[in-house]
């Protein structure tokens, strides 16, 4: 991260961050940074003054789940005793307790829409803002290769594809939730529901779920179980890409 003289438009100093570094939020006195780690889980507590990490918070479910959570928003609440974390992947909220710097505690979670990217607070108002909304949809008027040159009007049945081309990005609606800021007992609830929601267990990474006879191995040994698949071949179509077939 790079600190950069507004006045003399030159780079004061450079302060080293875990991967993907892309919120920021100063606390009012600007004595503490807090960054938020996109790539890592994490969500870094940085000494203004001394131009260093102090502290490290982990926004995982679990501490040492694997990448995938995805902390892209960051507030703190009015009294900047408590830190509320938009866990994209996750779908919800961490809250932390950060009275005490460097020593901050996880006080657990609240669910949210579909991709929580940003959250501020207002009061006693959470305000979330959900990238995705709440579900995507079928895109029948998608891209297609063969029909690239021909407009959606035209064909042997113009009214089947009226409107322009339905970008599969384009059709999820984002949402806004308004949270009331919950007591310690509805945050206790809250967080039970976050872990109802995940599919993702500690267990699920050694035993997967799947049925009998199936060539690909439902448990994880240290010699690693036998399969009868030797190779895979991954064949891609022409004009086709690796995120059009697998992407979204």
């Amino acid at each position: 991260m790079l600190v950069i003289n507004v006045n003399t438009q030159t780079i004061s100093a450079q302060i080293s961050t875990n991967k993907n570094p892309n919120d920021l939020l100063l606390t009012h006195d600007g004595k503490y940074l807090f960054v938020a780690n996109g790539n890592d889980n994490t969500v870094a507590l940085i000494d203004v003054a001394k131009r260093q990490i102090i502290e490290t918070l982990t926004t995982s479910l679990f501490p040492n789940a694997p990448l995938g959570t995805t902390p892209n928003g960051l507030a703190l609440s009015d009294d900047e005793k408590t830190l509320y974390i938009a866990n994209a992947d996750n779908n919800c909220l961490a809250v932390f307790d950060v009275s005490r710097k460097g020593h901050s505690q996880s006080s657990g979670f609240i669910p949210t829409g579909w991709y929580p990217t940003s959250v501020k607070v207002i009061g006693s108002k959470i305000f979330v803002t959900n990238g995705k909304g709440f579900s995507s949809k079928a895109n029948p008027r998608g891209p297609n290769p063969v029909r690239t040159r021909t407009p959606q009007q035209v064909g042997p049945n113009p009214q089947a594809n009226p409107g322009p081309v339905q970008y599969i990005a384009g059709l999820f609606k984002g949402t806004l939730s308004i949270i009331d800021t919950p007591d310690i007992e509805t945050l206790a609830a809250y967080s039970r529901l976050v872990y109802a929601n995940t599919p993702y267990t500690k267990s699920k990474e050694l035993q997967a779920e799947g049925e009998v006879g199936n060539p690909i191995p439902m448990q994880v040994s240290r010699n690693g179980s036998q399969s009868p698949i030797k190779y895979v071949f991954y064949i891609i179509k022409e004009n086709r890409t690796y995120d059009q077939i697998l992407g979204i």
